[in-house]
C-alpha cells in the first residue's frame, strides 16, 4: 500500500499588506478579526460570529475534485480558545443557489492546537466554507484546505515564473521583495518549486542586484511584452532546471503570492487527462480591488475582445460562487498573459510566440494552441483598469494590425470579422471628432498591407513611439481655452451616462456621419464626452466641438470638427479598403508562409540578438 501524504491545497488568508481595510469582506464577513504583529495572531472576542465563505478563503471543492487527486477534503485550523464551528456548502438548484449545512462542532481549547473538520462525502455543494460563533475569546495563527494523497501521485512541478519589463523598476523591486518575503525565503514546502525569471527590455536594473538562487534577470532590448516573454520562455525552458510550467505575468501587477501557491498545489496533484490545461489567473481592478475584469476572453465573431464572464464584485457570496460555475470551451478562448501557467511541452522552442511588439501575442498563443483554460476562486493578480491605463496608439493601431496579422497566420479565428469592427470603430471615432484615432486604424490597415517583413525586424519600440504621437495631448481642463460655459468643477458628472439616439436623428447621424455630409444648423456649444472607447452619438450629435475628458487625471482635449480632415480620411479608407481587397488573400498567405520561422527558436534569437 502506498503511503499517504497532507497535502495542502490552500492556505486561508486572514490579512494582506495589499488589500486596503475596506476590502475585508474578500477574506471574511461580519466581526473584524484584530491582528496582534507581536505574536502573529488573529483575535476575536466571545459572543461575535464570523464567516468565511469568500473569495481568499471558500474552497472550489468542485474544482479540486475535478481536477485532482484530491481525496478527503479538511479543513485545519491552528487555533485556541471556546467557539463552535460549522463547514458548509453551496449549490444551485432550479435557478436558486441554496446552502448546505454540515455538522456543527463544540470546541474549547485552552492552548493553541490544529482542529482538522473532515468535509462530508456525497455532498452537494460545489464551493465550501465554514462560519465560527465565539463562546469565550479566541485566537488562530494559520489555516488552511487539506487533503490525503497517495505521495506516489505527487507529481514533480517546477514553474519558472517569467516577468518582463520595461522602465518601471519600482513595480518590478516590489513583487520580488514580495515573493522572496512570502514565498522563496518563507516556510513554504513549495518555495523550491519555482524560480524568477526577470526580462529586462529597458536595460535599467543591474544583474547583480536579482542575482540569487531563485531570481535570475536577463537584460534585453527592448522587444515588447512579446518580445519580453518569448525571451523569458526561451531561458526559462533551457535552464539546468527545467521547468515543467512557464508561469508568465505581467510586471505592472500586485500579488499575492497565494496565487502561486495555489497553482503549485492545482499542478501537482493534477489528473493526467488536465496536465495539458493552461492555468488563467484572473485580472482584479487595482481601483477597485473586490471588482474581477476577466479571468478567461475570447475573440467575438464581430471581430472584438471581450471576458466570458461579466463583472464579478467578489465581497459578494453569491458572486463568489457564481464565478466558478462559468465555463467556456469554445476553440476562441484565451488565457492573458498578466498571469497565465502554461505547461512546459505545450509551448515548445519552434513553437513560440509572434514578433508582434505588445497585444495579442496571448490571444494568438492560447487560440494557436486550442488551450483548455482552467481557473480558480484565488488565483488571480490586481492590475490597473484598462480605462486608466487607455491609450489609443495601442487600442486603435497596435490591437488592429496584430489581430489582422495574428488571423493571417494562424487562420484559427479566420471568421472574426476584423475588417469589419475597424470599420465600426473607424466611424465611432469620426463622429466623436476624434481624427487621430481615425488616423491609427488606418495606418493598422495600411502596415499590414506592408506583409511579413514589416515585422520581421525589431523596430517595435520605434514604431510605437512614432504612433504615439497620433495620441490625443491631453492638458489639465483649466489650461484648455475657448470651453464656454463649462462648468469644470463637474464635468465628470454623467461622463459615462448612456447617450444613444433614437428615430430620426439617428438616421441623420449615420447618414451624414454626423453631419460632416450636411454642416447645417450646428450645434455651437462644446460637448463633453470620454477620452477612452466610450461612445457617446447624443453627446456628439451636431457639434462644432467636444471636449474630450480623462476623469482621473482631470484632463482633456478639444476636438474642434474639420471637414478638410473627414474628406482626407474618407479618401484614405477608400484606397486601403481597396488596396486590402485587391492584395489581401496574397498578403494574408506570405503571413502564413512566414508564420513558421516567425515561431522558431532560430528567427527569435537573431531577432533578439542572444
Amino acid at each position: 500500500m502506498n503511503a499517504t501524504e497532507k497535502f495542502k491545497l490552500q492556505n486561508l488568508i486572514f490579512r494582506s499588506d495589499r488589500l486596503p481595510d475596506e476590502h475585508f469582506a474578500m477574506m471574511y464577513r461580519v466581526s473584524r478579526l484584530v491582528y496582534d504583529p507581536i505574536q502573529s495572531e488573529f483575535f476575536l472576542t466571545g459572543g461575535n460570529f464570523i464567516e468565511f465563505f469568500t473569495y481568499f478563503n471558500a474552497f472550489s471543492y468542485e474544482k479540486w475534485k475535478k481536477y485532482t487527486r484530491a481525496g478527503k477534503i479538511s479543513l485545519i485550523l491552528n487555533v485556541k480558545g471556546r467557539f463552535t464551528i460549522q463547514l458548509f456548502g453551496h449549490f444551485s438548484e432550479g435557478g436558486e443557489i441554496k446552502k448546505e449545512l454540515y455538522e456543527l462542532h463544540d470546541i474549547d481549547l485552552p492552548e493553541f492546537s490544529d482542529i482538522e473538520i473532515d468535509v462530508p462525502d456525497n455532498i452537494k455543494g460545489k464551493v465550501i466554507g465554514f462560519q465560527i460563533q465565539t463562546v469565550g475569546d479566541i485566537a488562530i495563527k494559520s489555516g488552511g484546505w487539506y487533503t490525503y494523497v497517495d505521495k506516489s501521485d505527487i507529481r514533480d512541478v517546477r514553474i519558472s515564473i517569467a516577468t518582463t519589463t520595461f522602465k518601471k523598476e519600482s513595480y518590478i523591486r516590489r513583487n520580488v521583495d514580495i515573493i522572496e518575503r512570502e514565498l522563496f525565503y518563507s516556510g513554504e514546502k513549495c518555495r523550491d518549486n519555482f524560480r524568477l525569471c526577470i526580462v529586462d527590455n529597458g536595460k535599467t536594473l543591474d544583474p547583480e542586484d536579482f542575482d540569487s538562487e531563485y531570481i535570475t534577470l536577463y537584460p534585453n532590448i527592448n522587444a515588447g511584452g512579446a518580445g519580453g516573454f518569448t525571451r523569458g520562455i526561451i531561458e526559462s525552458l533551457r535552464s539546468d532546471w527545467e521547468p515543467t510550467h512557464v508561469l508568465l505575468m505581467d510586471d505592472d501587477v500586485t500579488i499575492l503570492p497565494e496565487s502561486f501557491i495555489r497553482t503549485y498545489s492545482l499542478l501537482a496533484i493534477m489528473k493526467e487527462e488536465y496536465t495539458e490545461h493552461f492555468i488563467s489567473g484572473a485580472m482584479l481592478r487595482n481601483q477597485q480591488m473586490n471588482e474581477q475584469h476577466e479571468d478567461v476572453g475570447y475573440v467575438v465573431k464581430e471581430g472584438y475582445y471581450r471576458a466570458v464572464k461579466p463583472t464579478m464584485f467578489l465581497h459578494l457570496w453569491d458572486q463568489v460562487f457564481k464565478n466558478e460555475q462559468y465555463t467556456y470551451d469554445g476553440l476562441d478562448a484565451y488565457a492573458a498573459w498578466w498571469y497565465c501557467c502554461i505547461p512546459a511541452k505545450q509551448i515548445g522552442l519552434n513553437d513560440l510566440p509572434l514578433p508582434v511588439f505588445i497585444r495579442c501575442d496571448d490571444v494568438d498563443f492560447s487560440i494557436r494552441h486550442k488551450a483548455k483554460i482552467i481557473t480558480m476562486n484565488g488565483i488571480f493578480v490586481w492590475h490597473d483598469d484598462f480605462k486608466y491605463k487607455f491609450n489609443a496608439s495601442m487600442e486603435f493601431y497596435m490591437v488592429t494590425r496584430n489581430s489582422l496579422i495574428t488571423q493571417a497566420i494562424d487562420g484559427i479565428y479566420r471568421d472574426a470579422a476584423f475588417l469589419d469592427h475597424i470599420d465600426t470603430l473607424f466611424y465611432e471615432r469620426l463622429n466623436a471628432l476624434n481624427y487621430s484615432d481615425c488616423d491609427l486604424l488606418l495606418d493598422a490597415i495600411d502596415d499590414f498591407l506592408k506583409g511579413p517583413e514589416f515585422i520581421s525586424s525589431p523596430l517595435g519600440d520605434k514604431i510605437v513611439k512614432e504612433k504615439s504621437q497620433h495620441n490625443e495631448k491631453l492638458t489639465s481642463l483649466d489650461r484648455i481655452e475657448g470651453l464656454g460655459d463649462i462648468d469644470l468643477q463637474n464635468v465628470n458628472n454623467g461622463l459615462y451616462d448612456p447617450a444613444g439616439l433614437k428615430g430620426f436623428k439617428k438616421f441623420m447621424y449615420n447618414a451624414t456621419d454626423n453631419f460632416h455630409k450636411l454642416p447645417i444648423f450646428m450645434n455651437k456649444d462644446t460637448g463633453v464626452v470620454p477620452y477612452d472607447w466610450f461612445t457617446a452619438p447624443a453627446k456628439n450629435y451636431k457639434r462644432t466641438c467636444l471636449l474630450a475628458v480623462n476623469p482621473s487625471e482631470n484632463t482633456g482635449h478639444l476636438r474642434i470638427r474639420s471637414r478638410k480632415k473627414y474628406k482626407e480620411l474618407m479618401k484614405r479608407r477608400r484606397q486601403l479598403l481597396g488596396k486590402y481587397k485587391k492584395h489581401g488573400k496574397k498578403i494574408t498567405e506570405q503571413y502564413r508562409i512566414a508564420g513558421e520561422k516567425f515561431r522558431s527558436e532560430k528567427f527569435w534569437r537573431e531577432y533578439l540578438g542572444i
